[in-house]
């Protein structure tokens, strides 16, 4: 009671311009000494956690000068680029952080927000180090060694955000873990772009980095575009099950200071996963990994939760930073050594090759007829055009000289039955064929490259699905999968039947369009979306045959055979297992 009425006391001076009093009323504050009460959670996530949703506030994240969390909340973050879990500090406050050495060397993550320097109090072991934080509003990493026994952090000017601290030493469930699990998805390529160029590869160091791996030529995402199909890879449901599919849920999302969300009161309004929907980040979190994210996509949005389960996630909001990611990552790897390592890297830049984002010396080296860009096109569907074709490649030669550097660090750390590594992509491109459709081969046909000791290297030809690498990914590190509803299965080379079609679906606005593939065979429903159910009034099926010589070319053919009754078959049963959108 009395402090605070000796800020209200201040604070009054402080309008009337009285400053002579205020250093005089200071000496009487007192300081408190007292434990965080930020002891157990979130360090790991429960497991029951994972089968009932971990609780999460999208109004917890924020960046700079954005209002702050109520005093001791869990919450996630955003300053700068990063988002970390944390609690609010008030200022003026000592606080006793020695439960966080109380496992050996440990990294705290500390921030104070506004945009002045702050001062900062630092005593280990009493003795104490006063720092002057310059950089303000964003996220400043101090680590401890494993023979101090106490940390006690305070600031006059300013309240602190204690992120979730950062443990050195590893403390795994079963030593059979892989000790580096990497994810790499890299938006807009398509298989074509890797079938096109055998001779002269535009990928040669990624195809050196997966010779000893499995590649799978008949892999399809579940949508053609990045909010839907991220989704299905991160939860292992396809589109009409997790949700995560309506573009107007955010506005101004390409501004992070600036983002507004539709009415919460619209049942159409799905802003984010479902509670009861687990992330692959959250499982390897909850097995003892340190897991870490970078995202250059401005769909895969914090207020998405596609943080979710990541202990440090970096948000590039369509910056095209991939050099930038991929050296993060690299950095995240050389930070904790003795940790095991889950990476989650969504690249972005080949996606803009209508303005294109590539380096100094690819621009300089661009023949004027490659810079031409086509008018009056699409977003998704674009029709063949040289010169992308040409700027899409130069894109693609350029994210492989990136991903040379991360691929050197973990042949250099790691022994081979250390490492599993997944490469794959959300969605690829329509403009590198002539296939102008919705839903077609070359947007939805991407590639999957697998490199794991648990798996037998060489070509696969199997139709396989973007959900699967859900549970692929989990059975190759020896996790056991979450109870809750999948639609990946295991991949034919791990001991499962091969799947007898591949589904894709695209659920945008009022329009609904499905697509079922074999190696033979291409059926395609489109019809409307009323009431928030998939209505088949005025609905348009047909079936296409597969070309044996190019699988880029089909023929339509009639849809009075026994084909196309299984196929739709198939497509009703799906159908009707959608409750709602």
């Amino acid at each position: 009671m009395k402090k605070k009425l000796l800020e209200l006391i201040i604070n009054i001076l402080k309008l009337i311009r009285l400053y002579q009093f205020v250093p005089i009323l200071k000496r009487y504050e007192k300081k408190y000494v007292f434990p965080l009460s930020l002891k157990k959670w979130p360090k790991r996530i429960p497991s029951e956690m994972l089968q009932n949703g971990v609780q999460y506030d999208p109004s917890g994240y924020y960046n700079n000068d954005l209002y702050i969390s109520k005093m001791g909340k869990v919450r996630s973050f955003l300053f700068g680029k990063e988002v970390l879990y944390g609690t609010l500090l008030n200022g003026r406050t000592e606080y006793d952080l020695s439960y966080t050495v109380d496992h050996g060397k440990v990294t705290v993550p500390l921030c104070l927000p506004g945009k002045k320097f702050r001062d900062l109090s630092i005593v280990t072991d009493s003795k104490k180090i006063k720092l002057e934080i310059l950089e303000c509003s964003k996220w400043k990493y101090f680590t401890f060694p494993e023979k101090c026994k106490s940390v006690k952090i305070s600031s006059k000017e300013s309240s602190i955000i204690l992120g979730e601290p950062f443990r050195h030493k590893q403390v795994s469930k079963k030593s059979s873990r892989p000790k580096c699990v990497v994810l790499v998805i890299v938006d807009s390529l398509s298989k074509l772009a890797i079938e096109r160029y055998k001779e002269t590869p535009l990928m040669p160091n990624t195809l050196r980095f997966f010779e000893g791996g499995r590649s799978f030529s008949n892999h399809h995402a579940q949508g053609e575009w990045s909010l839907p199909n991220n989704a299905s890879i991160l939860t292992g449901l396809y589109t009409s099950n997790h949700g995560l599919y309506r573009p107007e849920t955010i506005v101004n999302i390409t501004k992070p200071d600036d983002v507004t969300f539709c009415k919460k009161d619209d049942d159409k309004c799905s802003i984010e996963f479902k509670k009861e929907t687990p992330l692959l980040s959250e499982v390897f979190r909850n097995d003892g990994y340190l897991t870490f994210g970078a995202n250059g996509n401005y769909r895969i949005h914090p207020f998405y939760q596609f943080t979710r389960g990541f202990d440090r996630f970096l948000f590039y909001a369509n910056e095209f930073k991939d050099r930038e990611m991929v050296n993060e990552a690299v950095e995240q790897i050389k930070a904790f050594p003795n940790r095991n390592h889950f990476l989650y890297l969504n690249l972005m830049s080949l996606h803009s090759t209508s303005i294109p984002a590539w380096s100094f010396s690819s621009e300089v080296n661009c023949n004027l007829e490659n810079r031409a860009r086509l008018k009056g096109t699409g977003k998704i569907i674009r029709p063949y055009d040289h010169s992308m074709v040409m700027r899409y490649n130069i894109a693609l030669k350029e994210i492989d000289n990136h991903l040379k550097q991360l691929y050197d660090l973990l042949d250099s750390l790691y022994e081979k039955d250390e490492i599993v590594f997944c490469l794959s992509a959300d969605h690829g491109v329509t403009y590198l064929a002539k296939d102008e459709y919705l839903l077609a081969e070359a947007l939805t046909n991407t590639p999957l490259f697998v490199r794991s000791p648990g798996i037998k290297p060489g070509d696969d030809h199997s139709l396989v699905q973007s959900v699967d690498i859900f549970p692929n990914l989990l059975h190759l590190c020896n996790i056991d999968m979450p109870k809750s509803k999948t639609d990946g299965k295991l991949w034919s080379v791990l001991g499962e039947n091969e799947r007898d079609y591949v589904l894709t679906e695209s659920i945008y606005e009022s329009k609904y369009e499905l697509r079922i593939r074999d190696k033979t065979f291409i059926y395609s429903l489109k019809c409307f979306i009323e009431n928030d159910r998939v209505n088949l009034k005025g609905v348009s099926k047909k079936l296409w045959k597969i070309s044996k010589e190019d699988k880029y070319e089909k023929k339509e053919i009639g849809y009075q055979n026994q084909y196309f009754e299984e196929f739709d078959k198939i497509a009703m049963k799906h159908i009707s297992s959608i409750k709602e959108l």
